[in-house]
């Protein structure tokens, strides 16, 4: 799957101390939520859920193994990453109005709809990011 936002930053902490609010990352990079922990005599067994609900099991953890974790976002961070989706097509948008501008072209000679849409996908792409399905 091509990525169009980077990956998440990923820290690492002990599994003892994984709790069900943490993101894990799996070898190739991929989030999966913690759905439950168990604890065993000598080793950890963490149920995994990924964004579309899927499921995985990590077992066999001793209690001092690291495993990865994915940083959380912020909100603040999740509405900067959303608008920044839909820039490029604002851009595109807001040059063909000022190139229609500059040439005097007439009003309805077709950048309007030019325009119009691509502001529908800049709203488009800013309304289905990479978690929702589209």
């Amino acid at each position: 799957m091509f990525r169009t936002t980077s990956m998440p930053a990923a820290v690492l902490r002990r599994a003892d101390q994984v709790t069900t609010e943490d993101v894990v990352l799996d070898v190739h990079g991929q989030p999966w939520n913690v759905h439950s922990i168990y604890y065993g005599e000598a080793s950890v067994q963490l149920t995994l859920r990924s964004l579309t609900n899927e499921a995985g099991m990590i077992h066999g953890l001793t209690y001092d193994a690291w495993v990865r974790l994915a940083v959380r976002e912020t909100p603040a961070q999740y509405r900067r990453r959303v608008a920044w989706r839909g820039v490029p097509w604002l851009l595109a948008s807001a040059l063909v109005g000022l190139w229609s501008h500059l040439v005097d072209a007439p009003t309805f000679g077709g950048q309007l709809p030019a325009i119009v849409c691509l502001v529908a996908v800049a709203a488009i792409r800013m309304a289905t990011t990479p978690e929702r399905d589209r």
